[in-house]
Formats: C-alpha cells, sequence, structure tokens
C-alpha cells in the first residue's frame, strides 16, 4: 500500500510540474482545433479556437468561434498545429 501512495504521489507531482507553464493562451500564431465533449463521450462543438483558460482546480475555459465554454480538462481535446 504504502508503494503505492509514494507512485501516485510522483505521478501527481510530474503532471503538476507539466502543467506549470500552461496555465493561458491567447495567441493568434498558433492554429488549435478544439473538440468540447460531454462525459460520456458525445461530441457537443468543435471549431477554431480562439483563447483558452486552464485553471488550477482542472476545469478550463474554451473560446469558439465568440461562444465561451467551461468544462473540465477530460472533456477538451485541443489540436494544435504551427501556423
Amino acid at each position: 500500500m504504502k508503494h503505492r501512495l509514494i507512485a501516485f504521489a510522483l505521478c501527481f507531482v510530474m503532471l503538476v510540474a507539466a502543467l506549470v507553464g500552461c496555465t493561458t493562451y491567447e495567441s493568434n500564431t498558433v492554429l488549435a482545433t478544439v473538440y468540447v465533449y460531454i462525459p460520456d463521450g458525445k461530441l457537443i462543438v468543435n471549431g477554431k479556437c480562439n483563447g483558452y483558460q486552464l485553471g488550477s482546480d482542472g476545469f478550463i475555459v474554451v473560446t469558439i468561434d465568440g461562444v465561451r465554454y467551461k468544462t473540465h480538462t477530460s472533456n477538451v481535446t485541443i489540436i494544435e498545429t504551427d501556423g
């Protein structure tokens, strides 16, 4: 049990360290397509990303065509390509 807790803590620390630099995105130099899903996997909306803000609570605010969507990060897929 102790090894599982240590492994979980290590994975959590690595995840947090990877997300430290990913707090906001508001640039027109990177083209991004966003897919927003509901928890059962059904696609709600997709389109060109006008910007997103990643919160520290696991939620993300995504702007697609001027409409803002707030959802959990597990329900969003962002595909970035160089412009």
